[in-house]
């Protein structure tokens, strides 16, 4: 490595170096930056008031209100560093790696744990997730608002995976009514939440700039009914997969 056919081999190895680097930068960089890096912007205060807010949704104490940014826009909200009404990703990304744990420790409890359960779990709950989000952009695609990003959409989703977590938890706990008040209870509870935080986006946000003029009250209604029917399913089939009964989504 000294000599003219060192510095040479240095030089070349750099150059890979920093092109690779700005071709990673190029393609990644969303990563580092921009919505996906607000919606991680979290702190534990704000963990444990989210989860608060995800258990109990009909308390008095929560608004649902988005903080305004008075910095960057009339048309922008604070992260949920600053704000418990925000959405994140923080908290649907590892109640899912929980969720997916748990259903293999439920198995393993069982002794009927394999290695690819844990394979087939994850790829089954990020299409449940992926699905559940495309439904609301339906809807709220049908009922008139299009303004709401996808990956909002896919936050206020991924939070029934901490459903999920306590719904297997009440399993492991109590079979038979325990478990079932829980999964009825976690369905209330998760419908209430979408229904408040899609009443609030729907009426009140200026960002979206939709009034009670604009859209009919009767089809909010029937909107708000089909978003506590989804998650009724959605509890079920959560419920389901710790017991490798995938198909009996359908009898839910």
């Amino acid at each position: 490595m000294t000599g003219v056919a060192g510095n040479m081999l240095r030089q070349q190895g750099q150059s890979y170096l920093e092109r690779t680097q700005s071709y990673m930068q190029s393609k990644m960089g969303f990563l580092s930056g921009g919505m996906v890096s607000y919606l991680f912007a979290v702190t534990p205060e704000y963990v444990v008031q989210k989860i608060l807010m995800l258990l109990l949704p009909f308390l008095r104490r929560w608004t649902y209100t988005r903080v305004p940014d008075q910095i960057n826009g009339p048309n922008k909200f604070e992260p949920a560093s600053l704000d418990t009404n925000a959405p994140d990703l923080y908290i649907p990304v590892t109640s899912l790696w929980t969720y997916c744990l748990l259903v293999g420790f439920t198995l393993f409890l069982k002794q009927a744990f394999k290695p690819e359960v844990i394979y087939n779990t994850v790829s089954l709950s990020i299409g449940a997730w992926l699905f559940h989000a495309m439904a609301l952009k339906t809807l709220l695609w049908v009922l008139g608002v299009y303004d709401v990003s996808f990956t909002e959409l896919c936050s206020y989703a991924g939070y029934s995976f901490v459903y999920g977590c306590f719904v297997l938890l009440g399993k492991l706990v109590g079979s038979g009514p325990l478990g079932h008040g829980v999964w009825v209870y976690c369905s209330f509870a998760y419908a209430m939440f979408l229904v408040r935080t899609f009443k609030r986006i729907i009426r009140h946000d200026p960002k979206y700039h939709y009034g009670t003029s604009h859209i009919d009250t009767q089809r909010c209604l029937i909107f708000y009914f089909l978003v506590s029917q989804c998650e009724k399913r959605l509890m079920c089939f959560l419920g389901l997969l710790q017991e490798g009964q995938h198909i009996k989504i359908i009898s839910c």
